[in-house]
């Protein structure tokens, strides 16, 4: 499950690469662009992304301290911006490639430009303004992780050649292992907007490169434990087979209900139980004594509450709540939006036809599914309000009397 603040951060980095200056042109070199992202990053969102897309506390840092923030900002953007992507076993390349390639076919200087695998041997030298862009990648290409490092690019490159940039007549190679800010760091100086569908879809690339980029950083936050002593050790299966378990347990379960979900969910790699518990991860993830398990998801595992009551919350009720919730920070801004649209009334099947909602989804159940989730939360919210303001009016009545 993607990090919910992806998809909004994404959506940041698309608008700075489109946002136009007098002359109608885009123009942001690369410190500036870093210099924004970075301040995004410390301050966006009343803190949120600080807090919950970089995870600053999995981290033992202070969200207090402005230090600590740009500590853990830092962390995050090489963990995850600056991590080489590898391609996909089904394709020749991958999305960081698509961005570059999106990207310099936006430049009016340079003319038709793709990105095409071809014999190593096919290389010719840029003229005219393509040639700082050349020269740069040039650097890239030399320091970029040796092609082995991705098993499918080292494959691709010995039988097809490596993947070249072509503009014009002139063609280069292209680091097979691109990470997000290296593709952005060849951006062209001047490039033109992109307007209807074109930004609809650059928009849309953003989102899955940062989603796929934050996987494995936010697979491990999501556990509980540091991104950055883990990034190297854990992969994305293995801790989401362990989230798996986890949530299977419960909030914070005695032995008892982990041998139970283990019996259900056991996590692949591992002979039972007890050869979780003396691994890494599993001492990682259960405390010392007892065995008992530290594991809270940090995104879905609330305080215990009172049961639901049958009664469902008035429209009144739940925008009050809503706005409540935007003020304290309590619930993730897109599903504030969401749960105030229903309130409204609205349908859902309009609502699944937004592209920012398709966008986020696999498919309409999900977001259904989804929006259920969040709606009875909600509610459990409603009735929570409820029972702090009859018992605040309660103390204030015996005060009274």
């Amino acid at each position: 499950m993607p990090n919910p603040l992806a998809m909004p951060f994404a959506q940041h980095i698309a608008h700075l690469l489109n946002k136009r200056d007098d002359d109608g042109l885009v123009r942001i070199n690369p410190w500036r662009l870093f210099l924004r992202l970075e301040q995004t990053l410390l301050r966006g969102r009343g803190g949120g992304y600080v807090l919950k897309l970089v995870g600053l506390r999995t981290m033992g840092l202070n969200p207090d301290r402005m230090s600590d923030r740009e500590d853990g900002v830092a962390r995050w953007f090489d963990a995850v911006m600056e991590r080489p992507l590898e391609i996909h076993s089904s394709r020749d390349r991958h999305k960081a490639h698509d961005l570059l390639e999106a990207l310099v076919r936006r430049s009016p200087e340079f003319g038709p430009a793709r990105l095409e695998r071809r014999p190593s041997d096919s290389a010719a030298a840029a003229q005219g303004p393509a040639q700082g862009l050349y020269a740069r990648l040039a650097q890239f290409e030399k320091r970029a992780p040796d092609p082995a490092v991705g098993r499918r690019g080292a494959a691709l490159r010995r039988e097809q050649g490596p993947l070249m940039l072509i503009i014009g007549d002139a063609a280069a190679p292209t680091p097979e292992t691109l990470s997000v800010w290296s593709a952005l760091s060849l951006i062209p100086s001047v490039m033109r907007p992109l307007e209807g569908d074109e930004a609809l879809a650059f928009s849309y690339l953003m989102i899955q490169l940062i989603e796929t980029a934050d996987e494995r950083w936010n697979s491990i936050r999501r556990l509980g434990l540091s991104p950055p002593e883990w990034i190297e050790d854990l992969s994305i299966n293995r801790a989401r087979d362990v989230g798996i378990l986890m949530s299977a347990a419960g909030p914070r379960p005695d032995q008892d209900a982990l041998a139970a979900a283990w019996r259900r969910v056991p996590v692949p790699g591992f002979d039972d139980l007890d050869a979780f518990f003396a691994s890494d991860i599993g001492r990682a993830m259960c405390a010392p004594v007892g065995g008992g398990p530290r594991f809270e998801p940090l995104d879905e595992a609330p305080e215990p509450r009172a049961p639901i009551a049958d009664k469902q919350a008035t429209k009144e009720e739940m925008l009050d709540a809503i706005e409540l919730f935007r003020a304290r920070g309590r619930i993730d801004p897109f599903d504030l939006d969401l749960l105030a649209a229903v309130a409204e009334g609205a349908n859902l099947t309009a609502l699944w036809r937004r592209p920012n909602i398709r966008a986020r989804f696999d498919n309409k159940a999900a977001f259904v599914a989804h929006t259920d989730k969040v709606s009875q939360a909600l509610i459990r919210e409603v009735r929570e309000i409820e029972a702090e303001r009859a018992l605040s009016a309660e103390g204030e009545v015996r005060e009274v009397t």
